[in-house]
Protein backbone atom coordinates (compact mmCIF):
# COMPACT_ATOMS: atom_id res chain seq x y z
CA UNK A 1 0.00 0.00 0.00
CA UNK A 2 1.41 3.28 -0.88
CA UNK A 3 0.35 6.58 1.18
CA UNK A 4 1.53 9.61 -0.82
CA UNK A 5 2.79 12.17 1.52
CA UNK A 6 1.30 15.61 -0.92
CA UNK A 7 -1.87 14.22 -0.08
CA UNK A 8 -1.85 14.20 3.93
CA UNK A 9 0.03 17.33 3.95
CA UNK A 10 -3.10 19.48 4.45
CA UNK A 11 -4.41 17.02 6.86
CA UNK A 12 -0.89 17.17 9.11
CA UNK A 13 -0.20 20.87 8.94
CA UNK A 14 -2.64 21.99 11.47
CA UNK A 15 -0.60 19.53 13.89
CA UNK A 16 2.91 20.56 12.61
CA UNK A 17 2.00 24.09 13.51
CA UNK A 18 1.67 23.07 17.47
CA UNK A 19 4.89 21.09 17.44
CA UNK A 20 6.89 22.82 19.84
CA UNK A 21 10.67 22.91 18.65
CA UNK A 22 13.54 20.12 20.04
CA UNK A 23 15.67 20.92 22.78
CA UNK A 24 19.77 20.04 22.47
CA UNK A 25 21.27 17.70 23.64
CA UNK A 26 24.69 16.33 23.42
CA UNK A 27 25.54 14.35 20.34
CA UNK A 28 22.66 15.92 18.72
CA UNK A 29 22.21 18.61 15.99
CA UNK A 30 18.90 20.20 16.28
CA UNK A 31 17.74 22.27 13.54
CA UNK A 32 14.27 23.76 12.92
CA UNK A 33 12.68 21.14 10.30
CA UNK A 34 9.80 20.78 12.65
CA UNK A 35 9.26 24.24 13.38
CA UNK A 36 7.35 24.32 9.68
CA UNK A 37 4.46 22.48 8.28
CA UNK A 38 5.82 18.70 7.19
CA UNK A 39 4.17 15.47 6.95
CA UNK A 40 5.76 13.09 9.22
CA UNK A 41 6.20 9.50 7.98
CA UNK A 42 3.79 7.07 8.72
CA UNK A 43 5.19 4.65 11.62
CA UNK A 44 2.48 1.79 10.05
CA UNK A 45 4.32 -0.98 8.52
CA UNK A 46 2.94 0.08 5.01
CA UNK A 47 5.13 1.23 2.28
CA UNK A 48 5.02 4.79 1.91
CA UNK A 49 5.98 7.91 -0.77
CA UNK A 50 8.70 9.52 0.93
CA UNK A 51 9.26 13.48 0.59
CA UNK A 52 12.67 13.54 0.31
CA UNK A 53 12.69 18.12 0.82
CA UNK A 54 11.52 17.02 4.59
CA UNK A 55 15.50 16.51 5.14
CA UNK A 56 18.39 18.26 4.47
CA UNK A 57 20.46 17.43 1.20
CA UNK A 58 23.37 15.54 2.76
CA UNK A 59 20.72 12.92 4.38
CA UNK A 60 18.70 13.10 1.28
CA UNK A 61 21.72 12.29 -0.86
CA UNK A 62 22.55 9.24 1.54
CA UNK A 63 18.89 7.93 1.68
CA UNK A 64 18.95 7.74 -2.20
CA UNK A 65 21.98 5.87 -2.52
CA UNK A 66 21.00 3.42 0.39
CA UNK A 67 18.15 2.87 -1.55
CA UNK A 68 20.01 2.30 -4.84
CA UNK A 69 22.38 -0.19 -2.98
CA UNK A 70 19.32 -1.67 -1.26
CA UNK A 71 17.62 -2.58 -4.40
CA UNK A 72 20.90 -4.52 -5.96
CA UNK A 73 21.43 -6.63 -2.85
CA UNK A 74 17.55 -7.29 -3.70
CA UNK A 75 17.84 -8.52 -7.33
CA UNK A 76 20.44 -10.89 -6.68
CA UNK A 77 18.20 -12.42 -3.98
CA UNK A 78 19.04 -10.55 -0.80
CA UNK A 79 16.78 -9.32 1.58
CA UNK A 80 16.41 -5.79 1.73
CA UNK A 81 18.94 -4.01 4.60
CA UNK A 82 17.77 -2.68 7.10
CA UNK A 83 18.32 0.92 8.70
CA UNK A 84 18.98 1.26 12.19
CA UNK A 85 20.18 3.81 14.91
CA UNK A 86 20.62 7.43 14.54
CA UNK A 87 19.34 7.60 10.78
CA UNK A 88 16.42 5.86 11.54
CA UNK A 89 15.89 8.69 14.11
CA UNK A 90 16.76 11.45 11.92
CA UNK A 91 13.83 9.56 9.59
CA UNK A 92 11.44 9.44 11.70
CA UNK A 93 11.97 12.76 13.05
CA UNK A 94 12.22 14.55 9.24
CA UNK A 95 15.93 15.53 9.91
CA UNK A 96 15.36 17.63 13.54
CA UNK A 97 17.28 14.99 14.96
CA UNK A 98 20.97 14.56 12.81
CA UNK A 99 22.80 11.37 12.69
CA UNK A 100 26.96 11.18 11.60
CA UNK A 101 26.39 7.72 9.93
CA UNK A 102 23.96 5.08 8.65
CA UNK A 103 24.01 2.00 10.70
CA UNK A 104 22.79 -1.04 9.17
CA UNK A 105 21.44 -4.35 9.94
CA UNK A 106 21.66 -7.16 7.21
CA UNK A 107 22.10 -10.76 7.19
CA UNK A 108 24.90 -10.32 4.23
CA UNK A 109 27.31 -8.10 5.00
CA UNK A 110 29.48 -9.26 2.30
CA UNK A 111 27.35 -8.87 -0.55
CA UNK A 112 26.48 -5.57 1.17
CA UNK A 113 29.61 -3.65 1.08
CA UNK A 114 30.42 -5.19 -1.93
CA UNK A 115 27.20 -3.28 -3.14
CA UNK A 116 28.62 -0.42 -1.77
CA UNK A 117 31.92 -0.45 -3.26
CA UNK A 118 30.59 -1.23 -6.54
CA UNK A 119 28.75 2.57 -6.15
CA UNK A 120 31.29 3.97 -5.08
CA UNK A 121 31.86 3.80 -1.38
CA UNK A 122 35.63 3.05 0.41
CA UNK A 123 36.51 2.22 3.82
CA UNK A 124 38.99 4.76 5.28
CA UNK A 125 42.23 3.29 6.77
CA UNK A 126 45.37 4.54 8.18
CA UNK A 127 46.83 6.54 11.22
CA UNK A 128 44.04 8.48 13.00
CA UNK A 129 40.90 6.74 11.13
CA UNK A 130 38.19 6.09 13.81
CA UNK A 131 35.18 4.79 11.55
CA UNK A 132 35.05 1.11 11.57
CA UNK A 133 32.42 1.27 8.34
CA UNK A 134 32.34 3.14 4.62
CA UNK A 135 32.35 6.11 3.45
CA UNK A 136 31.37 7.92 -0.03
CA UNK A 137 33.49 11.14 -1.00
CA UNK A 138 30.68 13.09 -1.41
CA UNK A 139 28.93 12.53 1.34
CA UNK A 140 29.40 13.91 5.10
CA UNK A 141 28.06 10.63 6.24
CA UNK A 142 29.68 6.89 7.10
CA UNK A 143 27.89 3.26 6.34
CA UNK A 144 28.21 0.46 8.79
CA UNK A 145 27.01 -2.58 9.14
CA UNK A 146 25.56 -2.98 13.23
CA UNK A 147 23.95 -6.50 13.28
CA UNK A 148 22.81 -9.11 11.19
CA UNK A 149 19.55 -9.53 13.04
CA UNK A 150 17.14 -6.35 13.90
CA UNK A 151 18.21 -5.89 18.08
CA UNK A 152 19.64 -9.26 18.65
CA UNK A 153 16.40 -10.61 16.70
CA UNK A 154 14.17 -9.52 19.09
CA UNK A 155 12.34 -6.25 16.64
CA UNK A 156 9.69 -7.40 14.44
CA UNK A 157 10.74 -7.55 10.82
CA UNK A 158 7.17 -7.40 9.57
CA UNK A 159 7.15 -3.75 11.23
CA UNK A 160 9.61 -2.56 9.21
CA UNK A 161 8.90 0.26 7.20
CA UNK A 162 9.07 0.19 3.38
CA UNK A 163 10.10 3.76 2.24
CA UNK A 164 9.77 4.33 -1.68
CA UNK A 165 12.40 6.41 -2.44
CA UNK A 166 11.71 7.34 -6.04
CA UNK A 167 12.58 5.01 -9.15
CA UNK A 168 11.32 2.28 -8.13
CA UNK A 169 13.83 2.22 -5.32
CA UNK A 170 13.17 2.26 -1.90
CA UNK A 171 14.74 2.00 1.77
CA UNK A 172 13.94 -0.44 4.65
CA UNK A 173 13.93 1.33 7.98
CA UNK A 174 13.05 0.12 11.78
CA UNK A 175 10.18 0.59 13.19
CA UNK A 176 9.17 3.18 15.20
CA UNK A 177 8.32 1.53 18.11
CA UNK A 178 11.57 -0.94 18.00
CA UNK A 179 13.90 2.61 17.69
CA UNK A 180 11.98 3.98 20.60
CA UNK A 181 12.63 0.89 22.47
CA UNK A 182 16.33 0.94 21.35
CA UNK A 183 16.97 4.38 22.06
CA UNK A 184 15.24 3.43 25.55
CA UNK A 185 17.80 0.54 26.45
CA UNK A 186 20.79 2.38 25.78
CA UNK A 187 19.31 5.24 28.07
CA UNK A 188 18.78 2.69 30.75
CA UNK A 189 22.23 1.10 30.44
CA UNK A 190 23.36 4.09 31.45
CA UNK A 191 26.02 4.37 28.89
CA UNK A 192 23.75 6.64 26.29
CA UNK A 193 22.06 9.45 28.45
CA UNK A 194 20.95 11.33 25.85
CA UNK A 195 19.26 8.62 24.36
CA UNK A 196 16.65 9.10 26.68
CA UNK A 197 15.42 12.78 24.87
CA UNK A 198 15.73 10.71 21.17
CA UNK A 199 12.99 8.70 22.92
CA UNK A 200 10.85 11.67 23.89
CA UNK A 201 11.15 12.92 20.98
CA UNK A 202 9.85 10.74 18.75
CA UNK A 203 7.46 9.20 21.34
CA UNK A 204 5.69 12.92 21.20
CA UNK A 205 5.41 13.12 17.77
CA UNK A 206 3.76 10.00 16.58
CA UNK A 207 0.23 9.29 19.06
CA UNK A 208 -0.41 7.27 16.62
CA UNK A 209 2.19 4.80 17.37
CA UNK A 210 1.36 1.19 18.53
CA UNK A 211 1.42 1.63 22.27
CA UNK A 212 0.97 -2.11 23.22
CA UNK A 213 4.02 -3.19 21.14
CA UNK A 214 6.09 -0.24 22.05
CA UNK A 215 5.64 -0.90 25.74
CA UNK A 216 6.49 -4.47 25.56
CA UNK A 217 9.37 -3.56 23.60
CA UNK A 218 10.79 -0.58 26.25
CA UNK A 219 10.47 -3.14 29.13
CA UNK A 220 12.41 -5.80 27.09
CA UNK A 221 15.52 -3.16 26.23
CA UNK A 222 15.29 -1.87 29.32
CA UNK A 223 14.89 -5.27 31.45
CA UNK A 224 11.63 -3.89 32.91
CA UNK A 225 12.76 -0.38 34.65
CA UNK A 226 10.89 1.33 32.19
CA UNK A 227 7.60 1.43 30.08
CA UNK A 228 5.87 4.19 27.85
CA UNK A 229 4.66 6.25 31.29
CA UNK A 230 8.48 7.30 31.15
CA UNK A 231 7.91 9.16 27.66
CA UNK A 232 4.34 10.67 28.87
CA UNK A 233 4.17 14.06 30.46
Amino acid sequence: MFVNLDAEKELRESQQHAQKPLSSAAGLRVSAALREPKTLPNPRPIRQTLLMTAYRPEFEAALRLFARVSEAMKVRGFQAPVLVGGAAVEVYSLSAIATGDFDISTGAQDAFEAELQRNGFIRPSGPGVATRGWIHPELALGFEVVSSTLLDGMADRERVRMIDAGEGQSVSVISLEDIIADRMGQFASGSAPTMFAQAKELFDLYPTADIGYMESRIRYETAGEYGIDALKG
